[in-house]
């Protein structure tokens, strides 16, 4: 099955001989193109899992990782990623807007705090750990994945520490703060 994807000359216009008239798509798969980071990119391997989104649906329809870029931007630090929808359904349509995801691993045992906790302190992420007398610390770490308003860290921070989520941003080290009781 074949579409139009696009009509490159209107209706009167003259043409050269040879020039492109429209363009036309060979109906069935569809390959994402996207963007991911370097330490993504090392992570990404061709035939793994993906599923696409159509813009606005929370249908996803599954494909495969089927290339990826060789080198990153050096200006962006990411490169391109190849996703292909072997059999596309409806929604997903070659021109529109859509997103994907790659399951690159399950992780366990990792701490995840809220990411409006994470503040940058001079050039470090950080976040502003709450001691029992109320005094609020800086405490530099390293962020991972970022997903759905979470964030995974690691660094000078432990399970069961009461973190700043609100406000954090006017914070400074050796600040006393009034913790709030969440509602």
């Amino acid at each position: 099955m074949a579409g139009v994807q696009r009509v490159l000359v209107h209706p009167g216009e003259r043409v050269s001989a040879g020039a492109e008239l429209v363009e036309v798509i060979r109906g069935g798969s569809l390959d994402f193109v996207a963007q991911a980071t370097a330490d993504q990119l090392a992570r990404l391997k061709t035939g793994q899992l993906g599923v696409g989104h159509p813009e606005g649906s929370t249908e996803g329809q599954e494909g495969r990782v089927h290339a990826t870029a060789p080198a990153v931007d050096s200006s962006s630090n990411a490169g391109a990623v190849v996703i292909r929808i072997a059999r596309a359904g409806p929604g997903l349509l070659p021109g529109a807007g859509a997103s994907a995801r790659v399951n690159l691993g399950r992780k366990d045992r990792v701490l995840v705090i809220p990411d409006s906790a994470l503040v940058l302190v001079g050039d470090v992420m950080s976040v502003f750990v709450v001691g029992a007398d109320s005094v609020a610390h800086a405490h530099p770490v390293t962020v991972g994945v970022r997903q759905n308003g979470r964030a995974e860290v690691s660094g000078d921070i432990q399970a069961g520490d009461r973190v700043a989520t609100t406000g954090a941003y006017g914070l400074s080290d050796g600040m006393r703060v009034v913790p709030t009781v969440p509602q």
